[in-house]
């Protein structure tokens, strides 16, 4: 990795790695900051903590008798001897009282001066029913320190007008950032404007103003032991002959599974256009009054009729003078001088010009109005290749009359896709469907009965496919059926006759735990629970989210706070007794994860969300200032990453506290419509006021979802981290639980758990990897070359490439690991026993013990899976504050003590309980007696303010001391009109530092009395 990518994080000081975009790095000389697991930062003593106030007890330096029972789970009845009520206290009462008040006042003015949002234009039926954004809308060519248009990034001349929106928005409908034909309208090669090369399986294309190429790219390969890459080489090369005016191109449709691009003449009756089809064998061009033009990628070795009989070619006369081969007929052969055979469908007779001379290219003798098909016959490829390259000279040859995949294509040739209409059901409870409804029209109307659509699925499709029984399709899996065999990166693929298929998907019931999971926690005994809950005590106060960082980091640190509440209230829930004395610990770290979400959702951090009107998406401010900022976040990339970890700690948050929704549920709702979208993807589907497209990071026909945004990639899109991935979807999921509990079949909840089910297939298809030896997992053994498949983990797949590596590095530790973060409930659905026994036996185990401290809580984890009483006992060396920002030593133990096979019988409780007790170094008050008897909560030491509270560091006031005197005042404390100690009140309550006012500008009501 280069020196340039070894960027430090600016608060932890480790390395930042990651970023799903570093390709542009490779291809286009941009450097891409890199992200990987960052050990959290201690909070250290006087460090100031001004973002951290979690509750108005904090604001007022007291605790209501009722912040106790803010929620049900955490009262803590505590019997107090009664105290005579001198007149002091009566007036210091009244005083907190009032001030209570006033800060009621405050907050309610504060909320109803909320940033200026944008309103749905439809009443409410966009996203989903979400009916405004409550973030600050914002121009891209007007914000930021950088300002960038729209424009400047996605090309609006190479749309249809009739796409365009006409106002602030670049479309009429949000732009779909994620979708597989990007690389068309954003930054060119430097070659001739060629675009960078988009996908769709099995062929990839490029344009520039005046021609389209296609390739093959799986003829192409390039191999080494970590990576396989498919290359572009244009086979074909689409245009119209010369004298032929193009006078511009842009794309006229697009949908979840096509795009349509059309090249205009000057005279708009004059076009072609073509449909670029996911799945289709088949590279459909129409044609409206052009001389339709062909050219080989070398040169092509001869053209013939298909067939012998006559009936669809015949061979007319040749022109001697010119060396001209002419052909009249409607089904064509091209061979070209890499043996590689192209099949020619022509809707209407035409006559075929071939200079045999040249032998460059084909071209129509006339004008032709109408439908022409090309079709590779794909040649026999090596099944295994070890680092080597294959870029033959020349192919084997396909016997043409012989082949039942040739005829196949001859026989379904007429029918031919526009686009597909993408739907979803829900035919039970738990169980989903997609269905992927081709938009099909006839070449011509003869024997249109009988004609049906031949498309191509990959793999996971094969997987469903085969096992359902379907009168709308039939799956041509053996070669008696379909001999042909079209390689992708992704393995081959196999024929489907269908205008429709039907995909379902099994649901997940897992919610916040599994019920397994939940009954192992509850049965453990009480020594296990408090080592556990020991440490989550010990976790929760040391270390905190920084309102300084990212919106990736922040987000894994405020997930991370919100399950070690999760594991504390699950492991107290019972009625023992066993959780008292945690109950304060636990009710004061639900107050601080209420503030850093809150915070987070109100903007109140460094880097805060605005919504992009241009595009249609949520956006960080750091984003849009710089486009390496934020891993690529204001341009697109990685939202489903960032956004997950704050939807999966919403909804916790969500589930104790029903405020939190009330007040910030809007805010919620559009992190997760941003990503999770249920819009139609269709760019004829406008005015319906959708604020985003549909579910921005999903690639339906890949079965995945990639996090590419608007950036080129020589690649097509492509995704490491697939595990942060799942964590969005099952966040988005939890989130609808708590959103819609009182109608749990809603749309919302039941399409999240289809993105999550999903995703789970297409990232155990394509990211784990079995050994060929491993015969019960035999169906995967064609995705990939035995040479990669040894690696077991995939760590970044294109649509072109794929490699077992990370942006940051080869290390098969980064490889798997970034492939597993974070660790929550459904790690546990994602992670098949007989896949671990394989990955950790052979990949992780050897390294085990060598593992660096920020990576070693997720191997811990993974081994967790395994052996859990290893784990566990692993577990108890771990260092928190070293490990990753989205895991803890706590949750660790948590997650290998709740293992089925796990076994406590011989655990015991440790003798140290210096972990519940008195912590000078922890910022609760909780922790410090003095503020303890003042029953102050939330952060005393330091406060938000950033000063240290009187009582900080003190004994409790029933133990003599004086919390007032406790902390000396500075110099510059004294010689201040604002310190507390000038006010009696002020001094009465342990306040110290600046008071009248704070060092926020407050005014305190003890600065009166």
């Amino acid at each position: 990795m280069s020196n340039d990518a070894n960027q430090y994080h600016r608060t932890s000081g480790s390395l930042n790695v990651k970023s799903s975009y570093g390709s542009i790095n490779h291809y286009n000389g941009v450097r891409t900051p890199p992200r990987s697991p960052m050990p959290l930062r201690p909070v250290k003593e006087n460090e100031s903590l001004n973002f951290s106030l979690a509750s108005m007890g904090n604001l007022l330096g007291t605790k209501s008798s009722d912040d106790n029972n803010d929620d049900g789970d955490d009262n803590n009845n505590v019997n107090t001897p009664r105290k005579r009520c001198t007149m002091a206290h009566w007036v210091l009462g009244l005083v907190i009282v009032i001030y209570s008040l006033l800060i009621c006042v405050f907050i309610i003015g504060k909320k109803s001066r909320a940033p200026s949002s944008l309103d749905s234009p439809s009443d409410g039926l966009a996203s989903g029913g979400l009916s405004k954004i409550p973030f600050p809308s914002i121009n891209r060519s007007e914000f930021g320190k950088n300002p960038q248009s729209a424009s400047s990034i996605v090309n609006p001349d190479l749309f249809a007008s009739g796409l365009l929106g006409e106002g602030k928005s670049l479309l009429k409908v949000p732009f779909p950032t994620g979708a597989f034909w990007t690389n068309l309208v954003i930054q060119p090669t430097a070659d001739r404007e060629l675009s960078f090369p988009i996908m769709a399986y099995p062929y990839a294309y490029k344009w520039n103003p005046t021609m389209l190429q296609v390739s093959v790219p799986s003829l192409y390969s390039l191999m080494d032991a970590i990576s396989l890459r498919h290359i572009f080489m244009a086979d074909l090369t689409l245009s119209v002959a010369d004298q032929e005016s193009i006078s511009k191109r842009f794309v006229h449709y697009f949908d979840p599974l096509s795009v349509t691009l059309r090249y205009e003449s000057s005279n708009t009756t004059k076009y072609w256009e073509t449909f670029v089809v996911q799945g289709s064998p088949y590279i459909t061009a129409k044609y409206e009054n052009m001389i339709p033009k062909i050219r080989a990628l070398s040169i092509f070795h001869s053209i013939s009729c298909l067939g012998t009989d006559g009936d669809t070619c015949v061979e007319l006369e040749s022109d001697e003078s010119t060396k001209t081969i002419r052909l009249n007929g409607t089904q064509f052969a091209l061979e070209t001088n890499e043996n590689l055979t192209w099949l020619v469908f022509s809707s209407e007779p035409i006559t075929l010009v071939f200079d045999n001379i040249r032998k460059t290219t084909v071209k129509t003798e006339n004008s032709f109005t109408g439908i022409l098909r090309l079709a590779l016959v794909p040649p026999h490829l090596e099944e295994t290749i070890e680092y080597t390259s294959q870029m033959p000279q020349s192919y084997e040859s396909v016997d043409l009359d012989g082949s039942t995949g040739v005829s196949q294509l001859i026989e379904h040739a007429n029918s031919y896709p526009t686009g597909v209409a993408l739907s979803w059901s829900f035919p039970s409870k738990d169980m989903g469907a997609l269905a992927f409804d081709f938009k099909v029209k006839e070449m011509t109307s003869r024997d249109s009965s009988t004609s049906t659509l031949l498309m191509l699925a990959l793999p996971h499709h094969v997987d469903i496919l085969s096992q359902q029984s379907s009168k709308k399709y039939t799956l041509l899996s053996n070669k008696n059926q379909f001999d042909l065999i079209y390689e992708t990166i992704k393995g081959p693929m196999k024929a489907v006759v269908g205008n429709s298929w039907i995909l379902p998907e099994e649901l997940t019931t897992v919610g916040f735990d599994h019920d397994y999971t939940l009954k192992k926690a509850y049965g453990l005994n009480n020594a296990t629970k408090s080592i556990i809950m020991d440490q989550v005590v010990l976790d929760v106060k040391r270390v905190l989210p920084t309102m300084d960082e990212n919106v990736y980091g922040y987000g894994k640190q405020v997930a991370r706070l919100a399950q070690l509440i999760n594991i504390a209230k699950t492991l107290t829930a019972d009625q023992s007794g066993f959780g008292n004395k945690y109950t304060s610990a636990i009710h004061d770290a639900q107050l601080v994860l209420h503030h850093f979400l809150s915070a987070f959702l109100s903007g109140e951090t460094d880097d805060s969300l605005v919504f992009d009107s241009d595009f249609g998406g949520l956006v960080t401010k750091d984003g849009l200032d710089d486009y390496m900022n934020d891993f690529g976040n204001g341009w697109y990339n990685d939202h489903h990453f960032h956004y997950g970890y704050y939807l999966y700690a919403s909804a916790l948050m969500g589930q104790w506290n029903e405020t939190f929704v009330d007040e910030y549920g809007e805010y919620v709702d559009a992190m997760m419509y941003d990503v999770t979208d249920q819009g139609t993807g269709s760019s004829k589907d406008f005015g319906n006021g959708a604020f985003f497209p549909l579910a921005r990071h999903k690639a339906w026909f890949d079965g995945h979802s990639f996090a590419s945004g608007l950036f080129p990639f020589a690649s097509g899109k492509s995704m490491e981290s697939s595990s942060e991935s799942i964590n969005c979807y099952y966040g988005a999921y939890l989130w609808n639980m708590v959103r819609g509990t009182s109608n749990l079949q809603s749309d919302n909840f039941n399409f999240a758990r289809l993105l999550l089910a999903t995703e789970l297939r297409g990232v155990q298809t394509y990211w784990h990897m079995h050994s060929v030896s491993n015969t019960s997992i035999a169906k995967w053994q064609t995705l990939y070359n035995p040479v990669l498949t040894k690696n077991l983990m995939i760590g970044n797949l294109g649509m072109m490439d794929v490699t077992v590596s990370t942006w940051f590095g080869n290390n098969p530790l980064y490889v798997h690991m970034i492939n597993f973060l974070p660790v929550t409930p459904i790690t546990r659905e994602l992670f098949t026993t007989e896949y671990v026994e394989e990955e950790f036996n052979n990949v992780i185990e050897p390294m085990y013990n060598n593992v660096e401290m920020a990576w070693k809580g997720y191997v811990v984890c993974d081994l967790a899976l395994l052996d859990p009483n290893k784990a566990f006992q692993d577990a108890l060396k771990l260092r928190s504050f070293e490990l990753d920002q989205a895991i803890s030593q706590s949750q660790v133990l948590y997650f290998a003590s709740t293992m089925a096979s796990f076994d406590d019988s011989n655990i015991t409780a440790s003798n140290d309980d210096s972990s519940t007790g008195s912590d000078m170094n922890s910022p609760y008050c909780a922790d410090h007696p003095g503020c303890n008897s003042l029953a102050l909560t939330g952060l005393c030491c330091p406060a938000p303010s950033g000063a240290n509270l009187g009582c900080c560091g003190s004994k409790s006031s029933a133990e003599g001391g004086n919390t007032t005197n406790a902390t000396e005042t500075t110099s510059n404390e004294s010689d201040s009109d604002s310190s507390c100690s000038l006010y009696e009140a002020c001094e009465a309550a342990g306040l110290s530092g600046s008071c009248c006012p704070t060092e926020g500008g407050v005014q305190l009501l003890c600065c009166d009395s």
